[in-house]
């Protein structure tokens, strides 16, 4: 079909799934459509309950040339990859010879793996981007950021956009990698914050007396009712608030105690640590990669898990040949003769989406199911 991508996905899990409804129960045809999948049982669901090409191999999958039947002969525009983080260089090195000669879109949702990092397993020039949904696109109520590479034309951006409205109501652009980061403070695990103060109202309902399954539906509702007026009002969040703040209330008691025991600095400041904590994983993962590859400290079947064209050598007295920053790495290691390590990204700058944030409350609607 005319201008619509061929889609095929690298990991059949649940957010793979949640895409991929989306895209059929909005009339994406089969024939532009595959998925690989490692496990049988997951393969021959997927098939039955689809309708679409289920492959084993990536290479298959992206390809279409062996053992494809519905999508035949159906050319890949975009290729995501849904796999998890500790697998993710070694599906994207086999990747490398079909990616570089079909050259598609490749959209990744694997938490914490950099855009250069894909492109240097990839060893070519295709265009990437990095996707960060949340957890409530499984309920086709998700928020997502966005980020693409330079490589990245208008057409593939609209086609990544394409693929993120079928999981996502919110969906933001960010203008460098590092708000990726700032996006996953707000809606990536936004979920879990409105979950804990869902979870502390019923809590307090029940110590009131409201039964426990009523206080619960009482919070969800409230929270998801918030949401809605927040995202479909004219009115800022703060007016909304004060609207229904009336002085020496009931609504303006509870608020002023909040504000009293520094309920938003306290949001703040989780926000920020878990934009901080997304910087350090990242940094833990490369710093992993060094120590894993130093031969002093770890045995050697650990070590050969690690392919040896990643190899950065590390002496006494050549510890500057690292790409990047990796001079104060390889000074905590001076007294081993031979490691290796791979480079250390720096830290993100903030970023604020405030509209964003809000919708990660609509994933409330689960516990009214």
């Amino acid at each position: 079909m005319a201008g619509v991508p061929c889609i095929t996905f690298i990991g059949g899990g649940n957010m793979c799934e949640a895409i991929l409804s989306g895209l059929l129960k909005t009339g994406h045809p089969t024939t532009h459509v595959r998925v690989s999948e490692p496990f049988d049982q997951r393969r021959d669901y997927l098939r039955k309950t689809y309708k679409i090409d289920v492959f084993e191999s990536n290479e298959d999958a992206i390809t279409g040339k062996q053992g494809a039947s519905v999508s035949a002969n159906t050319q890949v525009d975009v290729v995501v990859l849904a796999v998890k983080p500790q697998v993710v260089g070694d599906v994207v090195r086999g990747l490398a010879s079909a990616l570089n000669k079909t050259s598609p879109l490749v959209i990744s949702i694997v938490a914490g793996v950099m855009i250069k990092d894909l492109s240097r397993w990839i060893g070519g020039q295709v265009p990437l981007v990095r996707l960060m949904p949340n957890t409530p696109a499984l309920v086709g109520e998700g928020a997502a950021g966005m980020f693409a590479d330079t490589l990245v034309n208008s057409e593939q951006r609209k086609h990544t956009e394409y693929v993120v409205s079928n999981i996502a109501k919110e969906y933001v652009w960010v203008e460098n990698e590092a708000g990726i980061d700032a996006v996953t403070a707000i809606s990536g695990s936004g979920p879990a914050y409105f979950f804990l103060i869902i979870e502390a109202m019923q809590k307090a309902g029940e110590q009131m007396g409201v039964p426990a399954e009523a206080a619960k539906r009482l919070a969800a509702q409230t929270a998801l009712g918030a949401a809605k007026m927040v995202l479909t009002s004219d009115d800022d969040v703060q007016t909304l608030r004060r609207k229904v703040t009336s002085p020496n209330g009931t609504t303006h008691a509870a608020i002023e105690q909040m504000i009293a025991c520094k309920v938003p600095e306290g949001i703040t400041s989780g926000m920020e640590s878990c934009q901080a904590r997304c910087g350090s994983l990242s940094a833990e993962q490369q710093n992993l990669l060094f120590q894993c590859y130093c031969k002093t400290v770890y045995n050697t079947n650990f070590i050969d898990q690690y392919p040896t064209d990643d190899k950065i050598i590390c002496t006494r007295n050549d510890k500057d040949r690292y790409y990047g920053n990796m001079t104060e790495i390889c000074e905590n290691y001076q007294k081993y003769d031979d490691c290796a390590g791979v480079d250390i990204g720096a830290a993100p700058p903030a970023l604020s989406v405030a509209k964003v944030a809000m919708l990660a409350v609509l994933f409330s609607s689960l516990v009214l199911l």
